[in-house]
């Protein structure tokens, strides 16, 4: 693999996907700036990002034996594996037509963000954290979900999490809801009520309550999630 080096992040990548460094250079101009307009900066420590080219070798190279996982982070040793992606496009395929496709700074800064987490709170903090705000998180950083908000906000409006009017696997769905919820949580807390950083890992939330108020912020117009408006009142409470 080929390198380029921006301050204390390598990126690696292979030449026959990307052909010119001007390439690279707007990924990272692009990623540092996702991350400024959101307060967060990059991690202090060294990062190594690794462009993989195929899928079995993002599997080989990250670890990872599930289907579906487009990004991985080993926190210990600051690396960070991006699944293969049309560079020609800068887009990661969507695992069903029924899902949004996701942009390489998407994933990059996502992953990015969690070294970020890692290296603020530390292993013990950043391993105990309530998984909803560690995603939440970095889902609102990289301002995307794999769910597309026009099936999914409504169910979670509704309390609910699936019905048959979601064109998609299942166990595949609820999955990526969970991601989407807690965007939509995080995002909540952090853009609309802002409440700092500090307050928002300190904080202890129940959930369930926090999804009460948040679908009533909905509900009555006040919380406009993904420029998404309802038209009527969409809720079974």
């Amino acid at each position: 693999m080929s390198k380029k080096q921006y301050n204390n992040i390598t990126i690696y990548y292979h030449c026959e996907t990307i052909k010119s460094d001007t390439i690279l250079d707007n990924l990272f101009k692009t990623i540092s700036d996702i991350l400024k307009n959101k307060g967060l900066s990059l991690p202090n420590s060294n990062q190594s990002i690794y462009l993989c080219k195929s899928d079995l070798e993002f599997k080989i190279k990250s670890i990872t034996l599930k289907n579906g996982v487009i990004g991985k982070t080993n926190y210990l040793l600051k690396r960070l594996y991006i699944k293969s992606v049309d560079f020609e496009h800068e887009i990661i395929p969507p695992q069903d037509s029924a899902l949004n496709s996701r942009s390489i700074t998407n994933i990059i800064t996502h992953e990015l963000t969690h070294s970020y987490q890692f290296e603020k709170l530390g292993l013990v903090s950043y391993r105990t954290a309530p998984s909803w705000k560690i995603e939440g998180m970095a889902e609102w950083v990289s301002n995307s979900s794999s769910a597309k908000t026009g099936d999914a906000l409504p169910l979670y409006v509704k309390g609910e999490s699936y019905d048959n009017t979601i064109n998609c696997d299942k166990e595949l769905w609820e999955k990526t809801f969970l991601y989407f919820v807690s965007r939509v949580r995080a995002d909540y807390l952090l853009s609309y009520k802002q409440i700092t950083e500090d307050v928002f890992w300190n904080t202890k939330y129940d959930t369930d309550e926090l999804d009460k108020e948040i679908r009533g912020a909905i509900i009555h117009g006040n919380y406009i999630f993904d420029n998404f408006v309802f038209q009527d009142t969409l809720t079974n409470e």
